[in-house]
């Protein structure tokens, strides 16, 4: 990831850190502890986001990214430790 990053980046990456978070303690009180944890949760090491380019200056960032032996497909692009391939 550069350094200088553009303003569309950005906030896709904000938005990202502001979902990763806990749930709330009254979600829990609400639903009688049916929803414990948030299982979209992201650890910064293990899962990676993605930062795929479009035309003109667009980027699409999919959910999550694992690196894990078996590659996993996100439209075109096939993503594993060795980086994305179209």
């Amino acid at each position: 990831m550069p350094s200088h990053k553009t303003f569309i980046i950005k906030k896709k990456l904000a938005k990202k850190q502001r979902q990763n978070r806990p749930i709330p303690h009254w979600i829990r009180m609400r639903t009688d502890n049916t929803i414990r944890y948030n299982a979209k949760r992201r650890h910064w090491r293990r899962t990676k986001l993605v930062v795929i380019f479009g035309s003109f200056g667009q980027c699409h960032i999919p959910q999550r990214v694992s690196f894990s032996s078996q590659p996993e497909v996100f439209g075109l692009f096939e993503c594993s430790i060795g980086g994305c391939s179209a």
